[in-house]
């Protein structure tokens, strides 16, 4: 084992352990074709201290740019709403299209008048706490293929087959 490995496999266990599947990717994908930290991060276009600091938790995920959610989905061979979403990206209202979107507001907003001036995803998530069946259902729905696009993901960097 090199240095290299070791500074990975360290890199690894802190992102395994906070539960941030873009960096556990980054990781295992930096272990399995043995490449460099710099390497990762010029791919990314974030310098070797920025690489640190993403993966120690001090530059959090959401603060990169969308340039660099986009060369790790070229890197790592993934659709960037899939990096987005192990980044922890993707907010509620991300898995509705606009109209849809704005009924199931307006219908959240009628029946609960204090979410009247509340912003869209609030009203949204309190239709889901009162069970709105078809907002569930397309919720889990799509949840469900991001979560097996995910695990058909891990399967890849782990060699494996699925």
């Amino acid at each position: 084992m090199n240095d290299e490995e070791d500074l990975w496999l360290e890199l690894l266990a802190q992102a395994q352990d906070r539960r941030e599947m873009l960096l556990v990717w980054l990781a295992q994908l930096a272990l399995r074709d043995e490449r460099s930290l710099e390497g990762i991060g010029e791919n990314l276009g974030l310098s070797r201290y920025a690489m640190l600091k993403l993966f120690d938790g001090e530059l959090r995920q959401e603060g990169l740019s969308d340039s660099h959610y986009r060369a790790a989905a070229t890197l790592l061979g993934i659709h960037v709403v899939l990096v987005k979403a192990a980044a922890g990206l993707l907010a509620i209202e991300d898995f509705y299209d606009p109209a849809t979107l704005r009924e199931h507001v307006r219908e959240a907003q009628s029946r609960h008048p204090v979410l009247r001036g509340a912003h869209g995803s609030v009203a949204l998530f309190a239709n889901l706490l009162t069970n709105h069946a078809p907002i569930r259902s397309t919720l889990r729905n799509r949840f469900h293929a991001v979560e097996q696009a995910s695990q058909l993901m891990l399967g890849l960097m782990d060699g494996s087959t699925g």
